[in-house]
């Protein structure tokens, strides 16, 4: 009886641990920050659970803030506490102190540490401060994170960052051109969340520049805020779209292929943070791209 007993509480034993095996985590950090790993559309990301450890959900991703500047995402806002999205509260959360396991984020966190985590409002009069460097710095230091590269090396931060947002506000903002031309808008902002990057804001033009309707994928940094905030302005005008890189709204291209970035970013004169060497702007032929499209994941 001893034996069997032995035996059963080995199997048991050998049961959880391959369980807990077969739950693989990938875990988001600083070194990933120069490598293209899993971009994803932000409405993807946007609504998946947060657990601890002991798999107790958490919350909720609700929002992501991203600097377009600098292509960065800033922090996460998780929806905790409440019922079916009545009495939530918002908080803010480094992207580098989550873990990926499945369709699920994982914090090493209890409720109370989460709750407690620096607040994130969304109302016109707060939102501003939560925008900072200062903010960001806040949350990084909740969560134990080391010196984010806003920080000099004595810890002091800038006044503001050069572009920032919540993603979500940036679905359907107008864009226009120097010339204060709507030219379209910002279809959707696709995001790397193991490289706490945002590669990529898909443009959609205005059907008058009789473009096909097709999208642009442009690195974030081509847009800059308007005047009064409420749009975006790019340099680049209707001329350049005519040769730019471009793909059909129901044959979308494998945004996480290396190749397929590096010349999107050549195109537009920008060095992408997945490549070492210095690039050029290149007019790179649209058919070249043809060979890596692939279609599009479900909404």
């Amino acid at each position: 009886m001893k034996l069997t007993g032995l035996l059963i509480a080995g199997l048991a034993m050998a049961t959880g641990s391959a369980g807990a095996a077969d739950q693989k985590t990938n875990s988001f950090s600083s070194t990933n920050a120069r490598s293209l790993g899993n971009v994803e559309r932000l409405n993807k990301v946007i609504g998946r659970e947060v657990r601890n450890q002991e798999q107790q959900k958490l919350g909720q991703v609700n929002d992501l803030v991203i600097d377009l500047e600098s292509g960065r995402i800033l922090y996460a806002v998780i929806s905790v506490g409440g019922f079916v999205g009545v009495g939530d509260r918002l908080v803010a959360v480094p992207v580098s102190a989550f873990q990926e396991a499945g369709e699920d984020l994982r914090l090493d966190v209890n409720r109370q540490q989460l709750s407690d985590a620096p607040q994130f409002s969304k109302a016109a009069d707060q939102r501003a401060e939560t925008l900072t460097p200062a903010f960001a710095s806040r949350v990084n230091k909740h969560f134990g994170e080391g010196r984010a590269w806003w920080e000099s090396a004595t810890g002091q931060t800038g006044e503001k960052f050069g572009n920032a947002h919540p993603a979500s506000d940036l679905i359907g903002l107008e864009v226009s051109d120097v010339s204060n031309r709507k030219i379209g808008e910002v279809n959707n902002v696709m995001v790397d969340l193991s490289a706490g990057r945002v590669p990529y804001v898909i443009f959609a033009p205005e059907k008058s520049l009789d473009l096909n309707a097709d999208f642009y994928a442009w690195p974030p940094n081509v847009l800059t805020p308007s005047g009064d905030g409420k749009s975006l302005t790019t340099g680049i005008d209707q001329s350049k779209l005519a040769s730019a890189p471009h793909f059909k709204r129901n044959h979308w291209p494998n945004m996480s292929n290396r190749t397929w970035g590096l010349q999107v970013y050549e195109f537009y004169g920008k060095q992408p943070y997945f490549e070492s060497e210095k690039l050029q702007p290149t007019s790179t032929p649209t058919n070249s791209l043809e060979r890596i499209y692939h279609e599009p994941p479900k909404q």
